[in-house]
């Protein structure tokens, strides 16, 4: 399968997932509907933290392979992990869940909360684990690059 082929095909079940959302906004408010996204997030922030307790330290070489492992089946066309030994920076662009939200009727403003929010856990959980790192995540405009830094 090509990479246009995963973005279509991630574009596509993101959004029905959209879709899904936006009738849990219209039932129980975007809040607590941001809550319960961000879950997904801290899953995969602690699993990334947990495989990183295991070398000892923060790796920020090692996070960006678990990134790439994790994002690339995704879909996501434009990803590029820039790691050293201090610093891992990962943006990725076109992303299949930024259309997919975007398909389903989802706000740019809503889709920027699930978005940050999602990856905002997985920066919470890094951090828990390795109180010295220092992490942020931008998103340039909407539709455009999104990055999440980390720095020791």
């Amino acid at each position: 399968m090509s990479r246009e082929d995963i973005f279509t095909t991630a574009t596509a079940w993101t959004t029905f997932y959209g879709q899904f959302l936006k009738e849990v906004i219209d039932e129980i408010g975007l809040p607590k509907t941001l809550v319960l996204h961000r879950k997904h997030g801290e899953n995969a922030g602690a699993m990334f933290a947990s495989e990183l307790k295991k070398l000892g330290a923060f790796n920020p070489e090692a996070l960006g392979k678990m990134m790439e492992q994790a994002y690339k089946p995704m879909g996501i066309v434009n990803l590029e992990i820039e790691a050293a030994p201090n610093s891992l920076v990962v943006k990725n662009g076109k992303c299949p869940v930024y259309e997919g939200f975007k398909m389903a009727g989802l706000d740019d403003e809503t889709i920027d909360k699930l978005c940050t929010g999602r990856e905002g856990a997985v920066k919470d959980a890094i951090i828990g684990a390795f109180p010295e790192v220092k992490a942020s995540i931008t998103r340039d405009k909407p539709g455009g690059y999104c990055a999440s830094v980390f720095k020791i």
